[in-house]
This record gives structure tokens, sequence and C-alpha cells, in this order.
């Protein structure tokens, strides 16, 4: 709805169920690597009870920074990851071909959405 809405103000020419096949198609690569990466570490646990965020290995969190439970941000950087990262990209190149502009007008209005939520998450759980 937000592609729909934002292409109709800057004159991208789609319909909704353009858009929806659009999200779809770039979702496709990251929730079929995100299953495999899961599956491998629920195939290698040594125990039954598993923490959702060690079924994201790629997170930023487990790759990265390494933070606790207990310590602010660990809920943000857990559920940011390399798979994401790779999505967004795909809908960064697909608004830019579908739109012929350039990467920064792609770039704003694919990530414009993501830039704030995870901004005001950003904001709330690092404080």
């Amino acid at each position: 709805l937000y592609l729909l809405l934002a292409g109709r103000i800057t004159g991208v020419r789609r319909r909704f169920r353009q858009w929806f096949s659009f999200t779809w198609w770039v979702s496709v690569p990251g929730t079929v690597l995100s299953l495999v990466a899961a599956a491998f570490v629920l195939l290698t646990a040594t125990t039954a009870q598993i923490d959702q965020a060690d079924l994201k290995p790629l997170s930023l969190n487990a790759l990265f920074i390494q933070k606790t439970f207990d310590q602010p941000g660990y809920t943000l950087l857990s559920n940011i990851d390399l798979i994401q990262m790779f999505t967004l990209y795909l809908t960064v190149v697909g608004v830019r071909a579908w739109s012929s502009r350039s990467w920064l007008f792609s770039s704003v209005f694919a990530l414009l959405p993501y830039a704030l939520v995870y901004g005001i998450w950003a904001f709330i759980s690092l404080r």
C-alpha cells in the first residue's frame, strides 16, 4: 500500500497488483535464505530450547555486536540482518528499473518506511 501511494505521489504509475507482486518477488530470495539459515541452526542445536534470536544467525547482533538479552538495543539488532539488507537492495533496484529515475530517488522511495520504523525503534530501544 505504501508503494502504491508513494508511486502515485511521485508519478511512478503502477497498479496495486503490480506493487503487490513486486513485494513478493523481492522478498522470496530473502525468505528462502532465512529458512535455510534457521534450518541449519535447528539441525545443529544441542538443546530443544532455542531463543528466537538464535534462529537469525545472520543478524547484526549475532555477527558483529553480540549484545546480551538484558542490554539495550538487543531486540533491534537481533531483528536487522544481512538478508533483510539484500531484500532492501533488490527493492531499490526494482524501483529504479520501474521508475527509470536516479539511485537517490529509488533509495529514498524504497527505504523511507524502513528508515522511519527502525529509526523510531532505535530511538526507543537505545536510550
